[in-house]
């Protein structure tokens, strides 16, 4: 079970389930319960204080000895690197961008992975919060003596059968799909109209008006 903090929603008084047994004696929050992975629950919760409290309550509930209870960690920004010459390894970029960024004169960042691209390389780091909207705003690093574009980076979990986000194929029970178009059907796949699986049930459910790809993701990613 992983605890969630979410946005404000009416109260909800929370019991255990079934009628026999004792209620938790509090008032919290929940705004939203859903399915996850491996046979989880999220619990969406107001505040933190209200995560605290259901949190001791069922760590100290005999029915729930059997659960594992943990609070996600919220992912750092993440900003790619373009066209960074290939002779760049992990170290030698964590050093090129200590020695001109003042920015990083306390650390506040992670090098991650490479994307190879036609002629260079493109590399991924992770910052602090604080500093993501400072270097937005710049548009730039710099490595040793060149200037670097960079771009915020959105990594997201999609499933290579159906296309959905948030799972793999691993754990997906769905149908092959078509990555243009989403059908199932057999069909050309060239000459298929673009159609997002993802927007389409994000416009569904939440009377949205996205037409990309991006759009859907960028709306639930926050820094």
């Amino acid at each position: 079970m992983r605890i969630f903090r979410w946005a404000s929603h009416p109260g909800w008084s929370a019991t255990e389930p079934g009628s026999s047994k004792r209620s938790i004696k509090f008032l919290i929050i929940i705004t939203r319960i859903k399915n996850i992975n491996n046979g989880g629950i999220a619990i969406c919760l107001n505040t933190d204080e209200d995560v605290s409290k259901l949190s001791q309550e069922l760590s100290n509930n005999a029915d729930f000895a059997s659960f594992s209870i943990s609070k996600p960690v919220r992912r750092k920004p993440q900003f790619i690197l373009f066209g960074v010459d290939s002779s760049y390894n992990k170290d030698s970029i964590t050093k090129a961008l200590l020695l001109k960024n003042e920015i990083f004169k306390d650390g506040g960042f992670e090098v991650h992975f490479s994307i190879k691209s036609k002629s260079s390389n493109n590399w991924v780091i992770s910052v602090i919060p604080d500093l993501y909207p400072v270097i937005k705003d710049h548009g730039c690093l710099y490595l040793n003596f060149e200037r670097v574009r960079i771009e915020t980076f959105i990594s997201v979990m999609q499933c290579s059968t159906c296309g959905t986000l948030g799972h793999t194929r691993n754990h997906c029970s769905n149908t092959q799909a078509c990555f243009s178009c989403s059908s199932t059907d057999d069909h050309d796949r060239t000459s298929c109209e673009p159609r997002c699986i993802n927007c389409t049930n994000h416009n569904v459910r939440f009377r949205s008006g996205f037409s990309k790809i991006t759009d859907a993701v960028i709306n639930t990613v926050q820094y």
